[in-house]
């Protein structure tokens, strides 16, 4: 019985929906001598244990589940449980020695006692058979898998890209990572989740979907640090995991964004003006110019004056050459990051 939309409920709702109509299933084909395997897909943790109260004689999860967690709770009554080969970055993108690294993976969290290897979900159609030919080989033979735990390496990583500066344009990026929204139900339901609020928010935010089925795909969510699909992440931010967000609260993360966005526009046209003088009346007749310009412009600036004279020597103005008036522009460069000082060194030349 596959369930692919447990992920989307809690254990009560489970309870409530869903183990009164399983549980008889589940009883019907062990009274026919058979035997019953409860498949659910996405980050459906929280249930398992309700699963395993529906009777059924095994429990297989896909990649979003830590098998040791599956095993701890199966083992001690009696169920036996599967999983969780990763589809896309391993068995249909990977080589063979990337299968059998994830195969070995997964036969060490579970264990030797009441498991069954197998993928996460539907094998992909491409899957090239040889991956799967490599599994088979390191299951049937011991000593084909001690040699390939022996001389396995950590693959080279894909380049990531350089995420620091990833949602600084003015319009809001809301980035989908799924499966493959025509293929998988809870990726369906997250796409249409924000396709239907996007017109709320026209010429202001920007949507995207990215499929890790296909490579560039799964480069973008390891630069985002995304480990469950499908995720929501709103300018490089990941704010939806493995949940299909109600209206209002996709509304509200996107409205958040925005408003911090305004903000941080707004905080970038802040300045000072420095009046530099004796304090004589040309320097108050400058101050009172300054003044009104910033009243006629309705602009946030604050006019100073600044008589001593190190200080305006310090600012490379010469006695003379008062009264004087300097533009002091506050630019905001970061927020919620440490910035890099590779990064502090490309603003400072902006001023230099």
């Amino acid at each position: 019985m596959v369930d692919p939309m447990t992920s989307q409920i809690g254990p009560e709702q489970f309870r409530e929906f869903v183990t009164p109509y399983a549980t008889p299933a589940f009883d019907c084909i062990r009274q026919r001598g058979g035997l019953s395997s409860f498949f659910v897909c996405g980050h459906a943790q929280r249930n398992v244990e309700a699963m395993c109260d529906c009777r059924a004689d095994n429990i297989s999860v896909d990649e979003n589940i830590p098998l040791e967690y599956v095993r701890d709770i199966c083992l001690p009554r009696g169920i036996s449980f599967g999983g969780n080969l990763q589809l896309t970055s391993v068995l249909l993108l990977g080589k063979p020695l990337d299968a059998q690294r994830n195969a070995i993976a997964c036969l060490e969290a579970a264990g030797e006692r009441g498991f069954v290897l197998a993928p996460g979900c539907d094998l992909p159609y491409a899957t090239p058979p040889e991956n799967l030919e490599a599994v088979a080989q390191i299951v049937l033979d011991p000593y084909h898998r001690e040699v390939v735990k022996a001389i396995a390496v950590e693959p080279s990583e894909e380049d990531r890209l350089d995420m620091r500066e990833y949602g600084q344009a003015d319009k809001v990026i809301v980035d989908i990572i799924t499966l493959d929204s025509e293929a998988c139900a809870p990726c369906q339901y997250m796409v249409d989740a924000v396709q239907k609020v996007a017109p709320e928010f026209a010429g202001i935010v920007i949507w995207r979907e990215h499929k890790i089925k296909h490579p560039q795909s799964i480069v973008f969510m390891t630069s985002l640090m995304v480990r469950n699909v499908p995720t929501i992440c709103i300018d490089g931010e990941i704010r939806f995991v493995s949940r299909i967000p109600p209206r209002d609260q996709l509304i509200a993360a996107i409205q958040e964004r925005i408003n911090e966005k305004f903000r941080m526009k707004i905080a970038r046209r802040t300045a000072s003006l420095y009046v530099l003088g004796d304090g004589g009346p040309d320097c108050q007749e400058t101050v009172a110019r300054c003044r009104r310009a910033i009243a006629e412009l309705g602009s946030d600036a604050q006019v100073n004056i600044i008589t001593d004279e190190a200080s305006i020597a310090a600012l490379g103005v010469a006695p003379v050459q008062t009264p004087a008036v300097v533009m002091a522009r506050y630019v905001l460069k970061s927020t919620r990051r440490l910035p890099e000082v590779s990064i502090i060194k490309e603003w400072l030349k902006e001023v230099s």
